[in-house]
């Protein structure tokens, strides 16, 4: 008995090891789709002066579709107001606090933005460039009792 006890542990603790690779290999090849997500928020909303932002206009264009661009371009006024405006032109910091592939959850941070309201950035990647996107505020948070978000 002891002996199947002991073979049962043995392979309990394979099969976790196993698992545990499998996991870190997952974390580690959507990492590339994640990093795209949250270069495109930092080109977005991290800056100096707005005039920053402009001088990416060729960067942003070059990695959305035509309707990605049409949505999130400079002359969209709707997107401006919505977006650009709530940091009334003073140097921002993204501060990403969650990402997966397809969406990257951040808060600006500057004196006139709220550091605790949070935005998403949800997006899709088709032939390398961003075919689908949308942003929303989230109303409000949860906190479990370690502090993590749920």
């Amino acid at each position: 008995m002891k002996v199947f006890l002991r073979c049962f542990a043995a392979l309990i603790m394979v099969i976790s090891i196993i698992l545990g690779f499998i996991s870190v290999n997952t974390f580690q090849s959507s990492t590339a789709v994640d990093d795209i997500g949250i270069s495109m928020v930092r080109l977005l909303y991290e800056y100096e002066s707005i005039i920053d932002v402009y001088n990416r206009e060729d960067q942003i264009k070059s990695l959305c579709s035509p309707d990605v661009w049409e949505a999130i371009n400079f002359d969209n006024t709707a997107h401006f107001a919505g977006t650009w405006d709530r940091t009334r032109n003073i140097p921002t910091v993204v501060r990403v606090v969650f990402t997966r592939p397809g969406l990257v959850v951040y808060a600006l941070e500057n004196d006139f933005v709220v550091p605790k309201d949070l935005w998403c950035f949800e997006y899709r990647i088709e032939n390398g460039v961003f075919s689908e996107v949308r942003e929303y505020q989230l109303v409000s948070m949860r906190r479990d009792k370690e502090g993590g978000l749920f």
